[in-house]
């Protein structure tokens, strides 16, 4: 069974580049009514769970109609770090892997559904 694109709201344990942990809690803002979907405006928040998941950064996207790709740009302000990317959500809605770039690297990110 293929998981709806709704699956992406909700937590999800993430890693950026093989080292950097982060819980990412997803939430689609954009009402789901109907099956003819528009672009779906997403919001995040990046925490850190080894700091007892303080937020140390915003995301923000769209899910364009049609994909289950997420394109998005993050910000993290303490850090004097942001960027943009994609992650894909994977078939059966338990995963999203993705990359992106923040300042002249690129990154990884992948995910797995929050416990």
């Amino acid at each position: 069974m293929v998981a709806p694109i709704s699956a992406f709201t909700g937590g999800w344990q993430t890693i950026m580049n093989r080292t950097e942990r982060y819980v990412l809690i997803l939430r689609i803002t954009t009402p789901i009514v109907s099956t003819m979907l528009p672009d779906l405006n997403v919001t995040g928040q990046l925490l850190n769970p080894d700091a007892g998941n303080v937020t140390v950064g915003t995301l923000q996207g769209i899910i364009p109609r049609g994909t289950r790709t997420l394109q998005f740009s993050f910000a993290m302000p303490a850090a004097n770090r942001g960027g943009s990317g994609q992650l894909i959500l994977s078939q059966d809605g338990n995963s999203i892997s993705g990359s992106g770039k923040a300042g002249d690297a690129y990154f990884t990110w992948r995910g797995t559904r929050a416990r």
